[in-house]
């Protein structure tokens, strides 16, 4: 009867041996999967942040670009006023001068006809 125990004790210890070698095994493999997945999302990470910051510069490109546009936009709306000003001054200017060639050939008739 001891010696059944014996027996039955040493198949015990025999397979929680094997379940220990077994489980220790496993428990390696889990944690490289988890090193290995924990590698992916630390890649994927660095990526995440990379396309962060390329959106970030082209966002600032961007927003550069919009401003020089706003710039342009600017400078054109002055240049029509600009341009708008000096149209009418030029049409002044022709309104005048249209004015002063009639009082002088008016005058000009007048001195003809007195002389006749």
């Amino acid at each position: 009867m001891l010696q059944d125990l014996r027996q039955s004790l040493d198949e015990l210890i025999n397979a929680h041996n094997a379940l220990f070698e077994q489980t220790e095994k496993d428990s390696g493999f889990i944690w490289d999967e988890l090193t290995k997945i924990l590698e992916g999302i630390d890649a994927l990470k660095r990526s995440v942040l990379e396309q962060s910051n390329k959106s970030s510069s082209f966002h600032t490109k961007a927003k550069g670009i919009s401003d020089r546009v706003s710039d342009l936009e600017a400078r054109q709306k002055d240049r029509e006023a600009d341009i708008k000003r000096l149209q009418h001054d030029l049409s002044s200017y022709q309104i005048g001068c249209g004015r002063t060639i009639i009082e002088i050939q008016m005058r000009l008739d007048r001195l003809e006809k007195g002389k006749g």
